[in-house]
């Protein structure tokens, strides 16, 4: 009998422990419609915006998934590291003003595995000042030939450059927070 738990215990020890992998996801939907919102780019990324003032917006993870069931949803709606909302897969936020908006759904399985996903907005068309800073970045082409770039900052502002082998671009970026870059080059992407 000895013999029958000391090799049980080894092969418990010689498998490796497979942990659930959670991804997690979640769409921003006008209150009024249920439409997503988003404005998506020739390439098909998605990029978030086209917010009005006043404008309830859902916050839906029920894209979130996990090899075993979903516990809790947690959300953190104004970039603060606190958690705003708690065990709902969808919340709501209300617009009110110009700004960088960072929102992050955090989600937790029954086998405690989490993962958490990031949007980072700038909503600048409605009245009012925005505050922020301008940050020149240098796009440098390691490559032979002039290379056209797109770079889309805080999932709002576009810019489209062809760079022959060094450029520098001014771009407008949030002073007191998290920014987002996304480079798009040669078919390839690059989140900063």
């Amino acid at each position: 009998m000895k013999k029958i738990v000391i090799s049980f215990i080894l092969l418990c020890l010689l498998i490796p422990s497979v942990h659930a992998r959670v991804d997690a996801k979640f769409k921003i939907l006008d209150f009024e419609t249920g439409r997503q919102i988003y404005m998506k780019t020739p390439d098909g990324k998605i990029i978030y915006g086209n917010v009005l003032v006043g404008q309830k917006l859902i916050f839906d993870g029920t894209d979130s998934n996990s090899i075993y069931p979903i516990k809790e949803y947690r959300w953190d709606l104004d970039g603060d590291g606190k958690w705003d909302k708690v065990m709902v897969d969808k919340t709501e936020l209300v617009v009110n003003k110009n700004g960088y908006y960072t929102v992050i759904l955090t989600v937790y399985d029954y086998d405690l595995q989490s993962n958490s996903t990031t949007k980072i907005f700038k909503i600048n068309k409605l009245e009012g000042n925005l505050n922020e800073s301008m940050k020149t970045i240098e796009i440098v082409n390691e490559l032979e030939n002039a290379t056209d770039v797109k770079i889309i900052v805080n999932n709002c502002d576009v810019y489209n450059l062809t760079v022959e082998k060094k450029k520098s671009l001014n771009i407008s970026i949030n002073p007191y927070g998290l920014n987002e870059i996304d480079i798009f080059a040669n078919g390839k992407e690059k989140l900063f």
